[in-house]
């Protein structure tokens, strides 16, 4: 339920081990989340280059049509 402190923690990991393809993701799924979408997009490529799985790239992709819409609202 508390994002925000689930994104410090996530964050907090990432940082103990900033070559986790899990914990770049989950970072991501939480920025995701939360409509930050291009540091987001960041982690997802991270975690991807780190050890894909393809549910990483599938979010990956899904993020990006977010991102694309959430842009195209604000024109």
């Amino acid at each position: 339920g508390n994002l925000a402190k689930a994104l410090e923690e996530e964050r907090a990991a990432v940082a103990k081990s900033p070559n986790s393809g899990p914990a770049n993701y989950n970072l991501a799924v939480l920025l995701d989340a939360q409509a930050q979408y291009q540091e987001a997009l960041d982690a997802y490529t991270k975690a991807i280059n780190l050890g894909t799985k393809p549910y990483y790239v599938s979010m990956k992709s899904e993020c990006a049509a977010r991102l694309a819409a959430a842009e195209a609202l604000q024109k």
